[in-house]
């Protein structure tokens, strides 16, 4: 894996008790990217990480626009975004 480095993470909490969605997140890797409109989503099978995307017009069906190929940096990803959550969660308590 490329040395990815996420050098900035922007969570806001979503206050709506009838979504799934908990947060919004922007990341920054490597002071170079920004991915905006990651979701932090409570899911039938526990918390996960939804990627950006598009909806196809002709065919009425959603795609990822971006999203990372290789599991190493989908863990550190994940694992760096959710810290970031529960930290948010806190100081909002």
């Amino acid at each position: 894996m490329a040395d990815f480095k996420l050098t900035n993470i922007k969570v806001k909490l979503y206050n709506n008790d009838t979504s799934k969605v908990k947060a919004f997140v922007d990341i920054t890797l490597n002071n170079a990217l920004v991915i905006r409109g990651l979701r932090i989503v409570d899911g039938k099978n526990g918390r996960f990480l939804a990627y950006p995307t598009v909806r196809k017009q002709d065919i009425k069906k959603m795609y990822d626009i971006c999203f990372p190929i290789e599991r190493t940096l989908k863990i550190y990803i994940e694992k760096e975004v959710f810290n970031e959550y529960e930290e948010v969660l806190k100081n909002e308590a």
